[in-house]
């Protein structure tokens, strides 16, 4: 029923007009139906009371007349009696009848001499001596009267009468009172078309003039000479017309003389207005070129730092959805040449019938305001000499970078630097000289930091650094060196060649301290005591760091000359197989001849040649001399033999390392499949996805991988599989205690059924013992190392063991 009603209601109110017409109709046609139904009604009625009162003035007739001829018992003069009521109209029948029911006389002469049998005439039998109403409606009337003589009833008249032709006078009636109703629905029809008529022209005119406004036209006007209520509504619509046309040329004066720029959207985003100055500061010479546009798309479209803005993100619309308003301080719109610039602005609904239809924007263009507080700000965190951070940035800085370091578990470093003998120069060549000075100096240290870094100028001649997210204490040294080298470089002014040095405190966090005041404090210290150490150098606040410092930069340019000088060997350690007990490999392992120290292992010097980045060329150089002690042992004619060869991470981040180790194969003529490249688990998880192209590469060359050290750290299905390997090696810890302890066995077990699940190799490390070797050869590793087969060799005693002991251990039964 609802989907009718919806309709219906819009075709009721589509105008005044219409329901004037049609309720004046409707409310005739239901009186006039009302009248002729009543009319008809008291028609029948009284038709039906004239009938009755007729049949019984009739049916006493009859009886009284056929009295005498029923004593007679003159049934011939009965019937003639029935025969002259033919002529009544509607008589449908007429009877006498003796007390026992027998018909005497009747209208239809062949229902003589029998008895009425049914019902209405047995009941009439049994009725009182008096007239009975046997039957009266609007279809029949039938009536009885007894028939009396002196002293008894000797029989009853009965007669039946039709209502046809009341029936018919009733449908005349009706037929009469329908005609005269149209005719006065028609009429009122007329009339109230005529006064709707009346009624809505002057609402026409109104709606008219409406429609004009809506379209643009301030200056129609309701033109109607009445006098009555649709006149005055129409002076009324004229004297608003007039007020609101004289507010709108005060709003178009307001905002067509403000300097902020305004301007209206609706729900869409479309401009529905804007003023000249909003136009302008969007590049457009017209107004009327942006009514109808998409403003956020035209002119709030990106975000300072270049990033989209998404349309339901910009808080310039938020009012749509909450209807209150917003005050933002901190947005950037952009002109029609791609220029952006800071502007302040604030966002309110509007409301027309109790629905937000759009918001309107007032906004200021804040580029003068913006540049003078960071300019402000500028000078308050900033050095006004040098332009450097001041101790108050430098310490706000401090809070955040321990902040972070504190998430991280990084460290931080703070080096406190004072010039040496500055006063001495400042006082003898003056203090512009000393400021030109102090500027040179603040240059050069900022050349030497990174990004992430800060140097601050503390006052006179002192300067603070701030090293954030460091590794380890070896970074703060290696840039304190590097500031000595670099200051130590003369500095030209005026025609002066002047020479500066510094002493450097350093301090770490949160080894030395806990908030910038005490770092700075104990870095001030430290620097004091570079000063007593006879200045020009740096000191760490403890002497331990010191101490390791120093150690560490020492080892490190060590290592820089021992590559220039040829002190690095490649020694070689037998891989067995397990099965035969023959040599099927070596495993090529680096060794330092220490001028100093003698001959030390990679465990000594490997994390800080990675650190110091000399890894890369070392590990080359180790690879093609591995390779070119492989071809040698060839050439003396020797079996062909695997050779394992370490990479460390740094090296897996060189984009040509594919191609340099295809280079040593090929210059060396060695097969890619006699080459085992090692990787620690540590470094793969390390590197994360960046190795799996290269070692692809490498796959496909044809050289084998194997993952050293496994078990220690993050031992992962996944990157077995995603990085192709060959081999896993066992680390030494987890065969040291064979085959005694349970767990370690259980783990080395484990190790060995995966690794054959995922048809790899396995090779036990660090087999020193026969015990250990028979747990490894019964649990089904492939191959072994360690000292009880060999320790690392020299390359000539290496050649010389494949030479007279190919076979190490007895082969497995």
């Amino acid at each position: 029923m609802s989907h009718l009603t919806t309709p219906i209601v819009r075709f009721w109110t589509h105008s005044i007009r219409r329901q004037l017409i049609l309720g004046v109709t409707l409310v005739h046609a239901l009186l006039m139906t009302v009248f002729v139904f009543d009319l008809v009604e008291r028609q029948r009625d009284f038709l039906l009371d004239l009938a009755q009162e007729q049949a019984t003035g009739l049916v006493n007739a009859l009886a009284t007349t056929s009295s005498s001829w029923v004593l007679a018992d003159d049934v011939a003069g009965l019937q003639e009696v029935i025969a002259s009521l033919s002529s009544y109209p509607d008589l449908r029948y007429a009877m006498i009848l003796d007390p026992e029911g027998r018909v005497l006389a009747h209208s239809d002469s062949t229902q003589v001499g029998r008895y009425a049998a049914d019902t209405i005439s047995r009941s009439l039998l049994a009725a009182p001596t008096e007239s009975q109403n046997l039957v009266v409606n609007h279809t029949v009337i039938d009536l009885a009267a007894p028939i009396i003589t002196t002293d008894r009833q000797v029989g009853w008249a009965r007669i039946g009468m039709g209502q046809s032709h009341n029936t018919a006078a009733l449908q005349a009636i009706g037929r009469n009172g329908v005609l005269y109703a149209l005719l006065a629905i028609a009429l009122g029809a007329a009339i109230a078309s005529i006064m709707a008529l009346g009624v809505t022209k002057g609402l026409d005119e109104l709606v008219h003039v409406s429609e004009a406004i809506r379209r643009g036209d301030r200056k129609v006007r309701v033109r109607l000479h009445r006098f009555d209520e649709v006149g005055r509504l129409a002076q009324g619509f004229n004297r608003m017309l007039d007020t609101v046309s004289a507010g709108e040329e005060r709003i178009h004066l307001l905002l067509d003389s403000t300097a902020e720029g305004i301007y209206g959207i609706d729900r869409e985003g479309l401009c529905t207005f804007i003023n000249p100055a909003a136009a302008q500061m969007f590049g457009y010479p017209q107004t009327e070129a942006l009514i109808g546009k998409n403003l956020h798309d035209l002119t709030h479209h990106t975000l300072p730092d270049g990033t989209p803005y998404p349309r339901q993100e910009c808080r310039m619309l938020w009012p749509l959805a909450s209807g209150e308003g917003v005050l933002v301080e901190d947005e950037w719109f952009w002109r029609r040449d791609g220029a952006s610039f800071p502007v302040s602005y604030s966002s309110y609904p509007i409301r027309q019938g109790g629905e937000i239809t759009g918001v309107v924007v007032t906004f200021t263009n804040i580029t003068d305001r913006v540049q003078a507080e960071e300019r402000i700000r500028h000078l308050a965190e900033h050095d006004p000499l040098t332009d450097l951070p001041n101790r108050t940035l430098l310490t706000d800085r401090m809070h955040q970078a321990i902040a972070r370091a504190r998430r991280s578990g990084e460290l931080l470093g703070v080096l406190f630097l004072d010039l040496d003998n500055f006063k001495t120069i400042n006082d003898s060549l003056g203090h512009e000289i000393g400021d030109q000075i102090l500027c040179q100096v603040g240059h050069r240290l900022t050349m030497c930091l990174r990004d992430i870094d800060t140097v601050s100028r503390q006052g006179g001649d002192e300067f603070v650094i701030l090293l954030d997210g460091i590794p380890n204490a070896d970074e703060t040294a290696r840039l304190a060196e590097r500031i000595l080298v670099v200051l130590a470089e003369p500095i030209q002014i005026q025609g002066l060649e002047l020479s500066i040095t510094p002493s450097i405190g350093i301090t770490l966090y949160p080894n030395d301290g806990h908030n910038p005041s005490q770092l700075i404090r104990n870095a001030d210290a430290a620097m004091y005591q570079a000063k007593q150490s006879g200045r020009n150098n740096f000191q760490f606040f403890t002497q331990d760091l010191n101490q390791r410092a120093f150690a560490r930069l020492a080892l490190e340019n060590a290592l820089r000359r021992a590559v220039e000088r040829a002190e690095f060997a490649v020694y070689y350690q037998p891989l067995v197989d397990l099965k035969t007990g023959q040599i099927s490999g070596m495993e090529a392992l680096l060794r330092w001849h220490h001028p100093e120290r003698g001959v030390l292992a990679p465990g000594e010097f490997i994390q800080v040649a990675e650190e110091s980045g000399v890894i890369v060329p070392l590990g080359m150089w180790v690879l093609r001399e591995a390779c070119r002690q492989l071809q040698q042992w060839r050439k003396e004619g020797l079996p062909p033999l695997l050779m394992a060869v370490n990479l460390s991470g740094l090296q897996l981040r060189q984009p040509h390392l594919a191609e340099e180790v295809k280079k040593a194969l090929e210059a060396y003529d060695i097969e890619p499949h006699w080459l085992e490249l090692e990787l620690t688990e540590s470094v793969l998880v390390r590197e994360g996805g960046g190795p799996q192209e290269i070692l692809g590469k490498l796959k496909t060359m044809g050289v084998k991988l194997a993952i050293d050290d496994f078990g220690t750290r993050y031992s992962s299905l996944a990157y077995l599989k995603r990085f192709a390997i060959d081999r896993i090696k066992i680390d030494r810890s987890f065969i040291q205690d064979l085959p005694g302890d349970e767990e370690n066995a259980a783990i080395v077990r484990a190790i060995v059924s995966m690794a054959h699940s995922l048809r790899l190799e396995v090779l036990a490390e660090g087999i020193e013992t026969q015990g250990q070797l028979n747990f490894v050869r019964r649990e089904g590793c492939d191959a072994a190392q360690g000292y009880l087969f060999s320790r690392p060799l020299p390359a000539a005693e290496a050649g010389a063991l494949l030479t007279t002991q190919p076979r190490l251990i007895p082969p497995s039964a």
